[in-house]
């Protein structure tokens, strides 16, 4: 076709759909990029749970197994499956792979372990009992985990969220606050991605009250602003994660100053990404004006947050510390 044709063609219809789509592509991108320059581990490094598959081998006795077998399940599903969690949150997907093989192992660990005491609960010991509660947290977040990690956007993978969120629920109460920050991280961030921003806006509230400082409570809180946006309300979204960045200093005051930066910074960028969200819905609404300065905004916070050479706070484990066993010490686990 000659080319003053084809150019007679491009209507400005077709031009704001591709537009649209070049600018879906380049937020896509953005968000690419910073997964890129963050500092968690990165998933296709050494494990660090390798040397605790030696005990499982090597235990002595039922009990010396039972406690090892756990503490590799810990291994794998709090600090092993940390970075690919921590991409998930980003969406980026490319290291699902890992990911998977990690928490898939870890469910084969849990479900045996249960399996096998099942027919004990009458006899069980306060050993037993606590070893048995453990387990059912670890299958809880385990399988929010695997469901995030499986999400398609498909009818099922959304029903597999939010059934993985009811087993998660309980913890959400939990008396240890560290489990309760991750608990309410992972299902905000499962809601999420079941298309149910509600629930999420439901669960992280309020999003500017006190905390523990902790990395899984600054990131369900940004996961509230992340719903805001799914929920097309970016003005919202944008003015939460611009106070959340004003109150990390309050927050955090027992962390470093190391951990503040890095924590502001992660901020910084989350308003980027979100500026960038919003550019695109704009231009999908034929505002090509407020979609251009939304995107200016988006660059200008960018370059800003990237010249500090401060990377993101890291989510060195996606369950915080797990509480410590009590029940035998004899019963080690991987918590610090």
């Amino acid at each position: 076709m000659p080319a003053p044709q084809f150019r007679n063609r491009i209507t400005p219809a077709v031009c704001r759909r591709h537009l649209g789509r070049l600018v879906g592509i380049v937020v896509a991108l953005a968000i690419s990029a910073h997964v890129a320059l963050g500092t968690p581990t990165d998933p296709a490094a050494p494990q660090p749970c390798e040397g605790l598959r030696d005990r499982i081998t090597t235990a002595a006795t039922p009990s010396e197994r039972q406690s090892a077998t756990i503490s590799l399940a810990e291994c794998l599903i709090s600090r092993a499956a940390a970075a690919g969690m921590m991409a998930e949150l980003r969406g980026d997907h490319s290291h699902r792979a890992e990911l998977r093989r990690i928490l898939d192992e870890a469910a084969e660990l849990i479900d045996a372990d249960i399996d096998k005491g099942a027919g004990d609960k009458a006899e069980a010991t306060d050993r037993d009992k606590a070893l048995s509660r453990r387990l059912e947290m670890l299958r809880a977040f385990g399988q929010v985990f695997r469901a995030i990690a499986a999400d398609d956007e498909s009818d099922a993978s959304k029903e597999a969220l939010m059934s993985a969120c009811v087993e998660l629920a309980i913890y959400a109460d939990d008396p240890d606050d560290r489990v309760v920050a991750a608990a309410k991280l992972w299902q905000a961030a499962a809601y999420r991605r079941a298309g149910r921003a509600d629930r999420t806006l439901q669960m992280m509230r309020p999003a500017l009250g006190a905390g523990i400082g902790s990395a899984a409570e600054f990131y369900g809180r940004l996961e509230r602003c992340h719903a805001l946006a799914d929920a097309g309300q970016f003005v919202a979204a944008i003015a939460l994660v611009t106070k959340i960045e004003g109150k990390i200093d309050d927050w955090m005051i027992e962390s470093s100053q190391e951990t503040r930066r890095q924590a502001r910074h992660t901020a910084r960028i989350t308003r980027a990404v979100l500026y960038r969200r919003w550019s695109a819905s704009l231009k999908d609404s034929d505002l090509d004006e407020r979609a251009a300065e939304a995107l200016r905004r988006a660059n200008e916070i960018e370059l800003l947050a990237n010249e500090d050479a401060q990377g993101d706070l890291p989510l060195d484990s996606t369950i915080d510390a797990l509480p410590r066993l009590q029940a035998d010490e004899s019963a080690v686990t991987t918590s610090p």
